[in-house]
């Protein structure tokens, strides 16, 4: 009987074991992965290349000449500015002059900008509310409030005031330009905002909306979206999203985890398609996506491209090959998300060799092939700024060093290395 009663057991255990192996085999899917780069790299062409124009007058006035020879071989001119620039305060004695209120005016209103803007065929005006400092927004009625205690209550996007007076100048800017422009980028590493102040997410989303809602009232026309860094998110958003997984070795430093993982608490996780997914859903659809009805809440992705060379150990040939995977790849999982791409401003974000930014252009097209529209390629300066102004706005607003540094010439009309005959080849 004990025997019969044990077959018994065995075969209900087994036939237990039968189902679980059924259950395994018709589990979860299995996890998206990355679409590594095709094989046929992205050619740059006369119809997708940008240059990117700071308008002070060291371009304006001593480049303009050699500016307007490149609409030659760049279709697009990406004018960029700030709401109230650093530039201006940096030659000011305070910086909340009201004269920076008509700043945005001004500058478009430039009859030299306007001259300079008249050879290329297609203009893209980006108009950022962040500081170079890459600290906090810039308040143009009451300069700067950077106090981290006064983040969330002090400072954001849901300020009522802030967002009518932002509103207001960015559209008067456009209509005083002398020139419609074919699209308008709100933000130029607007993900730096999400890292800083997570939770007023939802408010910048809807003064986006509001902007672009006010921009198509006026000019219908002009094209409308959000400025993030595509770099940035990849290096410091979308490991925030990763699930880690445990390394028997342990970790202190991302540096041990190797390129493409990045270290939390002891453990290496790899950056997956997963992580990007999440980050991407949480951070660039609240800009980019109504996923309740399925429509686009921008009419292209306005992607950056500055990767953190430290990262790197200043070499962009270690970027990852997964380094830009995450965009067709989502087109892939998602296709309602699928619209052009619009590389509004690339560059290799570090001093000293003048070849290294030669290297990044031909990492980013090697990275960059079929599997996506892309627009425009815009690299991110074209002339590096004045001595002058470099020290005061590094020593007075505390910018970034590499911010002088950007550009295919220096202010002395000299080239920076061979990356203007790199970039401007057909």
């Amino acid at each position: 009987m004990k025997k019969m009663m044990f077959a018994a057991v065995a075969g209900m255990l087994a036939l237990g074991a039968m189902g679980c192996e059924e259950e395994v085999k018709k589990g979860p899917p299995p996890e998206p992965q990355f679409e590594l780069p095709a094989s046929s790299p992205l050619a740059l062409t006369k119809t997708i290349r940008g240059v990117e124009l700071w308008p002070t007058a060291t371009v304006v006035d001593g480049n303009g000449a050699r500016l307007a020879e490149k609409a030659a071989s760049a279709d697009t001119l990406v004018v960029y500015e700030q709401l109230s620039s650093e530039y201006v305060m940096a030659r000011t004695a305070v910086f909340a002059d009201a004269k920076l209120e008509n700043r945005l005016e001004d500058v478009f209103a430039e009859p030299k900008l306007t001259d300079a803007m008249a050879g290329y065929g297609r203009k893209v005006f980006v108009v950022d509310p962040l500081r170079l400092d890459q600290t906090w927004i810039v308040d143009a009625a009451r300069g700067t409030r950077g106090d981290a205690a006064e983040r969330e209550s002090f400072l954001n996007f849901g300020d009522a005031a802030y967002r009518e007076g932002a509103t207001m100048r960015i559209v008067s800017a456009i209509a005083d330009a002398g020139v419609v422009p074919e699209a308008v980028v709100i933000g130029s590493e607007m993900e730096r905002y999400y890292l800083l102040n997570p939770n007023d997410w939802s408010n910048f989303a809807s003064f986006y909306l509001e902007v672009r809602s006010a921009i198509k009232a006026s000019f219908p026309s002009v094209q409308v979206a959000v400025g993030i860094n595509w770099s940035n998110f990849m290096e410091s958003v979308a490991p925030k999203f990763i699930i880690p997984e445990a390394d028997a070795a342990g970790c202190a430093a991302d540096a041990e985890c190797g390129v493409g993982s990045y270290c939390a608490a002891s453990q290496c996780g790899e950056l997956d398609f997963v992580a990007v997914q999440a980050a991407w859903q949480a951070v660039i659809d609240p800009v980019t996506f109504d996923a309740v009805t399925a429509t686009p809440l921008t009419d292209f992705y306005a992607f950056a491209s500055i990767p953190n060379g430290a990262l790197y150990s200043g070499n962009p040939d270690a970027l990852p090959d997964t380094h830009y995977a995450g965009i067709p790849t989502m087109f892939r999982e998602e296709p309602a998300r699928k619209l052009p791409v619009r590389w509004f401003r690339i560059g290799w974000d570090v001093t000293g060799d003048s070849e290294t930014p030669v290297k990044f252009l031909s990492r980013f097209e090697a990275l960059n092939g079929s599997g996506y529209d892309v627009a425009l390629v815009s690299w991110f300066g074209f002339v590096r700024q004045l001595t002058g102004d470099c020290n005061v706005i590094r020593g007075t607003l505390h910018a970034r060093p590499e911010v002088c540094q950007r550009g295919f010439y220096t202010s002395s009309g000299a080239p920076a290395g061979s990356l203007g005959a790199s970039y401007f080849a057909d």
